[in-house]
C-alpha cells in the first residue's frame, strides 16, 4: 500500500515538473497517461512528418459519437431528424474552430510559422479534433464525452439558442395564427419540483380554447413541446 501511494505521488510530482503535461491538464482535467500522444496532438503538418492528421481523423468520429449520446439524453422529446440537425451545427467546422479558440489550442500548437495561423481556416477545430483523438487513446471514450460535455459544450454552448435555430415549433404556430387571425397564447398550469428539478406543465391556447400541453424543464421547452403537439394535430 505504501508503495503506491509513493507510485502515485511520484506520478503527480513528476507531472508538476512538466508544463506541458500541467497544460494539458488545465485543457481537460485529464492526467495523461501517455503525454506523447498530446504532445502529437499539437504537432501541425507544416512542422511535422509525424504530425496531427490521423488523431484528427480519430477525433473528428468520436466527437460525433459523443455529441449523439450528449444530445440523445439531453432532449428526448426531439426527432431524428431534429436531432441530427442539432448535431450538425455543434461539430460544424464553424463551432469546432469555436470552441478550439475558446480553450486557446493554438497557443500551444507547433507550427512552422506562427504567424501565418490566424490565415489558416480550420487550424482550430483541426486541432480539437486531434485533442479527441489523443485522450480517445489515452483515457477512452467515456473520458472523451466527459471532456466534451464538461469543458466543451457545458461553458460555452447556450443550448436554448442552439435548439431555437435548429427547431422552432412556436413560431410555426405563432405564423399559422398570424395568417388566419388566431389568438395564440401560452397558459402555466402547474410548476413541479422532481428530482430537484424543475418542471413546468403549460397548455397552448387558440382563441381562448386549450388545444394541446406540455411538460418541460424550462418553460421555454414546454412551450416548444405544445407547439409540436398541435402542429401534428395539423397534420404539419
Amino acid at each position: 500500500m505504501l508503495n503506491l501511494y509513493r507510485k502515485i505521488i511520484a506520478f503527480f510530482s513528476k507531472g508538476d515538473k512538466d508544463p506541458f503535461r500541467r497544460t494539458i491538464y488545465q485543457i481537460t482535467g485529464i492526467q495523461a497517461k501517455n503525454i506523447d500522444l498530446y504532445r502529437q496532438a499539437f504537432r501541425h503538418k507544416s512542422k511535422h512528418k509525424e504530425n496531427n492528421e490521423r488523431l484528427e481523423f480519430l477525433g473528428d468520429s468520436v466527437l460525433d459519437a459523443a455529441i449523439s449520446e450528449i444530445i440523445y439524453k439531453e432532449f428526448p422529446q426531439m426527432s431524428e431528424g431534429e436531432l441530427s440537425k442539432l448535431r450538425a451545427k455543434l461539430v460544424s467546422r464553424a463551432m469546432l474552430n469555436r470552441l478550439g479558440h475558446k480553450l486557446q489550442l493554438l497557443d500551444h500548437l507547433s507550427f512552422r510559422d506562427t504567424r501565418k495561423i490566424e490565415g489558416l481556416r480550420n487550424t482550430e477545430g483541426n486541432t480539437l479534433e486531434a485533442l479527441v483523438g489523443a485522450i480517445y487513446l489515452d483515457q477512452g471514450y467515456e473520458a472523451c464525452r466527459i471532456f466534451i460535455q464538461n469543458k466543451l459544450l457545458s461553458p460555452f454552448i447556450r443550448w436554448d439558442e442552439l435548439q431555437k435555430k435548429v427547431v422552432d415549433h412556436k413560431s410555426s404556430v405563432f405564423q399559422y395564427c398570424q395568417k388566419n387571425k388566431l389568438e395564440l397564447r401560452f397558459e402555466l398550469i402547474k410548476e413541479d419540483l422532481l428530482h430537484d428539478e424543475n418542471r413546468f406543465q403549460i397548455a397552448l391556447l387558440i382563441d381562448g380554447e386549450k388545444r394541446t400541453e406540455a411538460y418541460g424543464k424550462s418553460k421555454k421547452t414546454a412551450e416548444q413541446l405544445a407547439s409540436k403537439k398541435y402542429l401534428a394535430l395539423m397534420g404539419s
